[in-house]
């Protein structure tokens, strides 16, 4: 019974794949394409390790300095890391998108849609999420992780803040990985593009707990397979948000560190 499941599965994610490559990949593809986008994604996941850390003001007194104005001093490390995103998984990907591949954001995912079998399948992955979450949330590891920013416990502000900045680094990030590597790339060389794509997108859990980590990469390719079928990231976002934000509560509640005062 099992294994016939199984069998289905796969056949039926198979088909996925196989859709990909008929509606996607252009056998008259430029073929400098996938070489430059594989380059700019290296170079917009090595930048931010030497200037897009929480650390980073600390070793640049200058990006202090452009932290100087704002409040909560306890957030300019975390504000940072999560606004840094606009640099390496926006800017340089957009720029690539504009100048090289020519095709405007629509044609990576930036667009909305209206699918009720994709509304489906995030409604699916998010429950199998949430139980996942909640049994994490029991763990030593993931309460050392979480929350992601040590301020977040501070106060009501503090947490709405730093939660705000936590989403658009997810919007960010979706827009990196499942729009412009995994659209890029699946033009070219089709879905073997979302393996590619999955590669960087686990090393980045590196630091997370081990079922995190290996989560991520299952997580990938199910996220870029739903976008490149559907053509739109936002699902995933909205998907991405719920699970990061409920493991930050989470991990909140369950350490006694809920914000008791609003400032």
């Amino acid at each position: 019974m099992l294994i016939s499941l199984a069998q289905r599965a796969a056949s039926a994610i198979a088909a996925q794949w196989q859709a990909i490559d008929r509606d996607y990949r252009q056998p008259d593809a430029p073929p400098h394409h996938a070489p430059i986008v594989l380059l700019v994604s290296a170079v917009c996941l090595v930048v931010p390790r030497y200037f897009g850390q929480q650390t980073s003001l600390k070793k640049y007194p200058l990006l202090a300095e452009l932290y100087g104005f704002l409040p909560y001093p306890q957030l300019h490390g975390d504000a940072h890391w999560a606004l840094f995103k606009l640099i390496n998984y926006a800017l340089i990907p957009y720029l690539c998108m504009r100048w090289v591949l020519r095709r405007p954001l629509s044609d990576f995912g930036v667009r909305f849609v209206e699918s009720r079998r994709a509304l489906q399948l995030y409604a699916l992955m998010m429950a199998v999420m949430v139980p996942c979450v909640l049994f994490a949330s029991t763990t030593d590891s993931f309460l050392r992780t979480y929350p992601k920013s040590r301020a977040a416990g501070d106060g009501f502000v503090p947490l709405l803040i730093w939660e705000a900045l936590y989403g658009l680094q997810f919007l960010l990030l979706e827009l990196f990985f499942r729009g412009f590597m995994a659209f890029a790339l699946a033009r070219v060389i089709g879905s073997l593009g979302l393996f590619v794509m999955v590669v960087p997108y686990a090393m980045i859990h590196g630091n997370k707990p081990l079922a995190e980590c290996l989560g991520s990469i299952v997580a990938g390719l199910a996220l870029g397979t739903i976008a490149l079928r559907t053509g739109s990231i936002w699902g995933g976002v909205l998907l991405h948000c719920g699970v990061a934000w409920s493991m930050d509560l989470l991990a909140l509640a369950r350490t006694g560190r809920w914000p008791t005062q609003l400032f």
